[in-house]
């Protein structure tokens, strides 16, 4: 088991360099803001009713922060589809799509796009280039186009930005300007606290890795955390190469909590993370503590981890943050490399086989 205040380690396992882009999130946020305001300017006018985002993995969970994090002042409806088929609803120009894909050549969404298209709805895209691109330059859709050389999970703002960009010029969400640079405040701040350089007895996610040493992650999530939940479970599961499971509150006690009552063995082996903010609702920080009791009662191992920040992005942008670094960290310890993810390569190739 490697030691995670041994700086030379880092070198040795993580090749690819993913660190760095843990340590530069600030820098990309600003970044991928600035470049999807100029963006946006550009914009027509749209005469909409709703707003679907057509994405998958890293780009859908984008389109999921933004839409917990601005559901309740939004004006507009603003949907995620993650299939290659578009809803029966969507069509015509009362509908706004936006596809996003990193790659650009992500399969499904390019199905959506092909649809949206044909049912002669709006159309914006967001990606680095690949077919989508080209599919946008040949139909003259709107194009957020940005350069990432790395993996979708590492480019986390450059896929949510650009969506609060366009929704704020849309006049769909209220001014973000206050709330992206709390965002990056927070996040800058977490390089330091977080970051490598930082020893364990004083950094929070180097100590709760070590906790996840042979466990099974299990993220509760609520409200404007709870697509942060599902975001822990993926990166767990493509840095650290494990598996996590992650379920959302106040659902999970309609049904998870009788599991409580499950064999000792099976809860030995696994370990409970709660993420809480000050924008849960009150009924659901009630239920977070009876929940934790009951947990408690049963003998699980949980520890819990609060969001920072005033906004609801900035909070959920925190626990992005720390969740990046203790999937990073969880790999570091066991010797795996974080970029790779192999299967997923293999998949891909299969499809296209």
């Amino acid at each position: 088991m490697n030691d995670l205040d041994q700086l030379t380690v880092y070198e040795q396992v993580d090749r690819a360099g993913m660190r760095h882009r843990l340590e530069n999130l600030h820098d990309q946020t600003e970044a991928a803001y600035r470049t999807a305001r100029e963006f946006a300017r550009t914009l027509g006018e749209y005469s909409i009713k709703r707003i679907v985002v057509a994405a998958m993995g890293g780009s859908a969970m984008g389109a999921a922060f933004v839409q917990a994090a601005y559901q309740s002042a939004a004006a507009l409806p603003v949907s995620i589809c993650r299939s290659y088929d578009l809803p029966a609803w969507v069509a015509g120009a009362e509908t706004l799509v936006i596809v996003s894909s990193k790659s650009g050549n992500t399969e499904e969404t390019l199905s959506a796009c092909a649809e949206a298209i044909a049912r002669k709805c709006p159309v914006i895209a967001l990606t680095t280039g690949g077919v989508l691109a080209e599919q946008a330059r040949i139909h003259r859709i709107p194009c957020c186009s940005y350069t990432a050389d790395y993996t979708p999970r590492e480019a986390v703002a450059w896929l949510t930005m650009p969506l609060i960009a366009i929704l704020d010029t849309l006049m769909v969400i209220p001014d973000p300007d206050a709330d992206v640079a709390e965002a990056c405040s927070i996040l800058r701040e977490g390089a330091t606290t977080l970051g490598i350089g930082s020893p364990a007895r004083r950094n929070p996610a180097k100590r709760l890795a070590g906790q996840l040493v042979q466990h099974l992650p299990i993220i509760y999530g609520s409200g404007i955390l709870a697509p942060v939940a599902q975001r822990w479970k993926t990166v767990l599961n493509e840095n650290a190469k494990m598996l996590a499971v992650c379920d959302e509150l106040p659902e999970l006690n309609h049904n998870t909590i009788v599991g409580f009552e499950h064999d000792e063995q099976v809860w030995r082996r696994s370990i409970v993370i709660q993420l809480r903010s000050d924008h849960d609702h009150p009924r659901v920080s009630r239920r977070f503590d009876l929940t934790t009791r009951l947990m408690l009662e049963a003998g699980i191992n949980q520890d819990t981890v609060r969001a920072r920040g005033r906004s609801a992005l900035a909070q959920q942008m925190s626990l992005v943050q720390f969740g990046d670094w203790v999937s990073y960290y969880t790999a570091i310890m066991a010797g795996i490399d974080p970029t790779p993810a192999e299967v997923l390569d293999a998949l891909k190739r299969e499809l296209n086989g």
